[in-house]
């Protein structure tokens, strides 16, 4: 048996080891009053999303409360995107030195709202939406280079023969397959 201090009336009383975790007053009164003070201080907080009420010790306060796991998920989908997330990086990301900007409301934004950012600065000189068969293209083929000097509204058919041809394609040399300038053929 171990020996144990009751949390409410300070008497000292015996338990089994196996108990010993679980058993934290001397009686079923001392745990009946226990219990009668936690119900006193509890709080009643509303639910961040529906507005129920909901009755909480006052530890598990949080500046965000939910009656329940759907409430907590429809919150986070709704109020923590864009500049709300935790995750926001300013609204600005990268794929392969292609850079993005969030535009939620652009029709050719991506599933996690972002547009090309030489997409919308060519967009704002037209004063237009691209059409689906427009392209921007990068004259000095340097994706980076964003200027409007640089970029020029091609159809897709145009942009693959400029491409093609070997203009910015490392493929080709003085309009030449490398393959050829190598075996020696013109």
């Amino acid at each position: 048996m171990i020996k144990k201090i009751c949390f409410i009336c300070h008497n000292d009383y015996e338990v089994f080891p196996s108990r010993d975790k679980i058993t934290k007053y001397c009686s079923i009164k001392c745990r009946r009053i226990a219990v009668s003070i936690l119900r006193e201080k509890k709080i009643r907080v509303y639910c961040s999303q529906c507005h129920k009420l909901i009755i909480k010790i006052p530890s598990k306060k949080w500046h965000t409360n939910f009656c329940n796991n759907n409430c907590k998920a429809i919150f986070q989908s709704q109020k923590l995107c864009g500049n709300k997330s935790y995750g926001w990086r300013g609204g600005i990301k990268y794929d392969r030195d292609r850079k993005l900007i969030y535009a939620p409301t652009h029709p050719k934004s991506d599933s996690g709202k972002y547009c090309y950012e030489y997409h919308l600065i060519m967009e704002k000189h037209l004063g237009r939406y691209l059409n689906d068969d427009e392209v921007v293209h990068h004259i000095d083929g340097d994706v980076t280079n964003n200027s409007i000097k640089n970029l020029q509204v091609l159809t897709r058919i145009a942009h693959a023969r400029i491409h093609n041809k070997g203009e910015n394609n490392p493929r080709y040399i003085d309009g030449r397959r490398m393959k050829q300038e190598l075996e020696g053929g013109n």
